[in-house]
Parts: structure tokens; sequence; C-alpha cells
């Protein structure tokens, strides 16, 4: 169990220093809000959703709203079989608007399960995406482009309670990949994001998360890899019911 904590702490450390030893670049301040509802139809399938607002907040050059429902399908409690379609649209002063469809498939695996070793306070999981990201330039004659893209996603909390049955805060954490397998320009951003928050749970089916994120990118291949954004972000988690599967599995 140590040697998978050190080995994230040096994935992080890697990563913080490769960014922080190249030129500074330009790094803009983002703030993003979401709202996830979700709702379980049975035992083991989750119907869930994302309404999400970015914006870029020194000039107002960019801004970002975006719906994406899902679906999860729970295999077991360690296994969760999801996907998705995503719509955005994206605002930009100095450059065409963009409209995107975004269909996802991915994996999330709630491994290693820390309870085991008697780590109660501490979760992890991982999580495996494929997007099929469909690009139209709204300003451009609604020109088209396609992107493949990898995302694997560690990420993990620790409640501050010791002894709470129902604690109401905890620390989440996260550290994100990126992956292109297309051979367009953008493929070279936003290579890596990972972040650090507080969350707190104000009801048993409402969560609020404050997060911090830094995000990591380059234009071209043989840039280098550079801190441009700094993200604040607010989650609002709302269950709609109750989940009967680990209700039953307790």
């Amino acid at each position: 169990m140590q040697s998978l904590f050190k080995t994230c702490i040096f994935l992080l450390l890697l990563f913080v220093n490769d960014v922080q030893s190249q030129e500074e670049p330009t790094i803009n301040s983002q703030l993003w809000i979401n709202y996830y509802p979700s709702f379980y139809l049975k035992e083991k399938i989750q119907v869930t959703g994302e309404v999400g607002y970015r914006t870029i907040l020194e000039d107002d050059s960019y801004r970002l709203l975006y719906i994406r429902p899902s679906i999860n399908y729970l295999y077991d409690e360690t296994f969760e079989i999801n996907g998705g379609l995503g719509m955005w649209y994206e605002f930009n002063k100095n450059s065409s608007d963009r409209f995107e469809i975004r269909p996802w498939q991915g994996i999330r695996i709630n491994w290693p399960n820390l309870k085991k070793l008697n780590l109660n306070r501490w979760q992890v999981n991982q999580w495996f995406r494929v997007e099929e990201r469909f690009s139209f330039f709204t300003q451009d004659n609604w020109k088209t482009s396609l992107d493949v893209r990898a995302r694997y996603k560690l990420s993990g909390k620790l409640d501050l309670c010791i002894d709470c049955i129902n604690p109401k805060f905890a620390i989440p954490f996260y550290m994100e990949l990126f992956l292109s397998l297309s051979n367009i320009s953008e493929i070279y951003n936003n290579q890596g994001r990972f972040g650090v928050g507080l969350d707190y749970f104000y009801k048993k089916n409402l969560q609020f998360e404050f997060l911090f994120h830094w995000q990591s990118s380059k234009i071209e291949q043989e840039d280098p890899l550079s801190v441009s954004d700094y993200i604040f972000q607010l989650k609002i988690k709302h269950k709609l019911n109750h989940n009967p599967f680990r209700k039953k599995k307790k």
C-alpha cells in the first residue's frame, strides 16, 4: 500500500517539476461551475448528468456551456461501466464559436479497496475513458473536425473525521492524463490536469465540492509542457434517490 502512495506522489511531483522547469507562459484563470444530478433506475443502473459553465476570468474571451447525460452500470463494488453523450457550445471572442458533440465510453475501477487494509478514511479509484469529439465551427462555414481522445484519471478522497459514521468534510484529490489519438494541432492542448479541494456533505444526498486545478498544455509537439490554466471549480452533487445496491452490500 505504501508503494502505491509513493508512486502517486512521485508522479505528481514529476508533473509539477516538469511544468515549473519550463519558461513561464501566459497563465489563464478559469471559473467552472457544475451541477451533477444522479438517479438509480435499478440496483445496478444509475442515470447521471452534468450541467456546466466555464469562463476565463481575466477578459471573458472564452465561455463554455454544456450538458453531459450518462449512464452507469454497477457490475460489482469494484467495476463500473459507463458511457454518455455530451453537447458543448463554446463562445470565443478571438476565434470562431464551436459546437461539439462528444459521445464517450469508460470503465471505472474502485481499486485498491483501502477499507480491506483498515484505511477506512481513504478512497481511491481509477477511470479510463475514450471520447469521440465532433466539432463544428459556426463562424467558419460550419467546418468540422474529429478528435478521438483517451483519458486516464486517478482520484481519491480522505475523510477528515476519524470516528464519524457520516463525515461532513473530506479532501478530494486527483491526477488526469489526456492522450489524443488524432493527428490535428489541438492534440497537444490539455495534456494533463491535477487538483485538490474540499468536500462538504450538506446532507446525505447533497454535496458541495470546491476544487483548485492546475492544467498543462502545449501548442505543438516540440513545445515544452507548461501550466496554462489555474481553475477554480464549484461542484454541486445531488443524489435524487438512494443506492439500494450498495446499501444491500453493507
